[in-house]
């Protein structure tokens, strides 16, 4: 099974960011822009794992991840392209890095290394939603995309989750393995 931890985002969430690359998807149809459903912020990546390994990774990470504070997501609308703007692969919405976010990041990483999964140091987190990937780079596309005006938004999550990524044709579909608790926002 091909694995990775994230934040699911609300409806009102996904509608925002969606709406706001409605005129770009038309004109750009060759591009592989992601279908809202599927819209998320990928806390790590864990690539294919034996099924026999995914209850180890609950029963490890259940009790770590009570311990994390709870999330509160917050974006200004600033965009953003990886690796970078001169050859870019993803064109992404940018989410602000608090210490609570990197603190969760960090217990995946610190408890996921004793299953045998290594961090890698060279892709340091940077949390953001991947809204198109690129199949081909044109300079008018990126003066659209860097003109694009996205949604400032803000939640709060108490929940991280285990989540299968499923690859067909049309683009990868996502279901919730597993949804990890965290501590609740208003808890101190």
């Amino acid at each position: 099974m091909r694995l990775f931890f994230a934040i699911e985002l609300p409806l009102w969430v996904r509608d925002k960011l969606y709406a706001s690359t409605a005129a770009l998807r038309p004109k750009f149809p060759r591009q592989k822009w992601i279908q809202k459903e599927a819209l998320h912020i990928t806390l790590r990546f864990l690539g294919e794992c034996p099924e026999p390994l995914i209850s180890d990774i609950i029963t490890r990470l259940t009790p770590k991840l009570k311990t994390c504070p709870g999330l509160s997501i917050e974006a200004d609308g600033k965009t953003g392209f990886f690796p970078n703007r001169r050859r870019p692969r993803v064109f992404h919405a940018a989410i602000r890095a608090d210490d609570n976010l990197r603190h969760c990041a960090q217990t995946l990483n610190k408890n996921l290394e004793t299953l045998g999964f290594e961090t890698d140091a060279r892709h340091p987190f940077r949390p953001h939603i991947t809204l198109m990937r690129f199949r081909h780079d044109t300079p008018k596309l990126n003066k659209a995309l860097e003109q694009i005006s996205l949604p400032a938004f803000h939640f709060t999550t108490n929940q991280i989750s285990l989540m299968q990524s499923i690859l067909k044709p049309a683009g990868a579909r996502y279901r919730c393995i597993h949804a990890f608790k965290i501590r609740s926002t208003d808890t101190p």
